[in-house]
């Protein structure tokens, strides 16, 4: 609002807008960043500590997506589409 008075008062169209014009346009793009930018960063913080998902270890489940793979009627999962070979 303050950058659109500016714009059409007449007296002040040879000047530069003022400085808190600048910054919260600036503010608008650097609060997501950095609300991405430790979103990513807590990501792989928490998956160095963790490790891969427990699933990955367990023959019981899909390698891909974690679906449990007993009682299923046919050898593919039914929650992402892969095949895999049926529990012995």
């Amino acid at each position: 609002m303050a950058f659109t008075a500016w714009a059409l008062t007449p007296s002040l169209s040879h000047r530069t807008p003022p400085i808190g014009v600048f910054l919260a346009g600036a503010m608008k793009l650097a609060i997501p960043l950095l609300a991405a930018v430790i979103g990513l960063w807590w990501g792989a913080f928490a998956y160095r500590l963790h490790g891969s998902p427990p699933w990955l270890d367990d023959p019981t489940r899909c390698a891909h997506c974690g679906y449990p793979k007993r009682g299923l009627p046919e050898p593919r999962c039914p929650e992402c589409g892969r095949p895999f070979e049926r529990l012995g």
